[in-house]
């Protein structure tokens, strides 16, 4: 092989290396950009303000919508957050919706600001609520949170129907007009859910006893 044949094939052999890094560049620098993208959203959620952290909930992207919800979790005390959460209540993944409802069960009595979406959640059975939203209205404890309980008791999901027994069971107030609910969840088809209504009517009857 002649000196020029030598240097011919060398450079061919540059040739398809700089192709084959082009290549590496064009395939790489996508997932490259969305690291980047996803890692500076993930440090605007963790360090970023509220209204921030709220704007992503409400976005488009799911997976975006359930790094927000985690996010601020830790804010729900304040009004704006809980009333975002409720939201959150609505949205179409389950995994979002759950996240919003234990969030709202955190914020204890301050989660009555966002009672009207969880009112509507509650009573929603296309989208079925989490059992913690039971939990959360419990929480709120007013007339209207625990009519939204007795529309819990009669949701599709065996979970919801189950833990807003436990929840009545827990307010435990005598002489509720849930009463009746209850007693008609003791014919569920689910024997916890019968158990859990026969212990919250258990409660009932022992606080009315004590009232007297």
């Amino acid at each position: 092989m002649s000196e020029g044949q030598g240097v011919d094939k060398a450079r061919r052999g540059r040739r398809v290396w700089i192709a084959f890094g082009l290549l590496v560049v064009v395939v790489m620098l996508p997932f490259a950009v969305s690291s980047l993208v996803h890692g500076y959203r993930s440090y605007r959620l963790v360090h970023g303000g509220i209204p921030y952290r709220i704007e992503v909930l409400t976005g488009v992207s799911p997976g975006n919508r359930t790094q927000a919800a985690y996010s601020i979790g830790d804010c729900v005390t304040y009004r704006s957050v809980a009333v975002a959460n409720g939201k959150g209540l609505h949205d179409e993944s389950e995994l979002v919706r759950g996240i919003c409802a234990v969030n709202l069960k955190t914020a204890g009595r301050r989660a009555e600001w966002a009672l009207a979406d969880m009112i509507k959640a509650m009573a929603n059975n296309a989208r079925p609520a989490s059992p913690d939203l039971a939990c959360a209205l419990a929480n709120v404890g007013t007339p209207e949170a625990i009519e939204a309980l007795e529309l819990g008791l009669r949701s599709s999901d065996v979970d919801v129907r189950w833990s807003s027994a436990m929840s009545l069971g827990r307010i435990g107030r005598p002489g509720g007009r849930y009463v009746p609910a209850l007693e008609k969840a003791l014919k569920d088809e689910t024997e916890r859910v019968r158990q859990a209504a026969a212990e919250a009517l258990k409660k009932i009857k022992a606080a009315q006893e004590k009232k007297k």
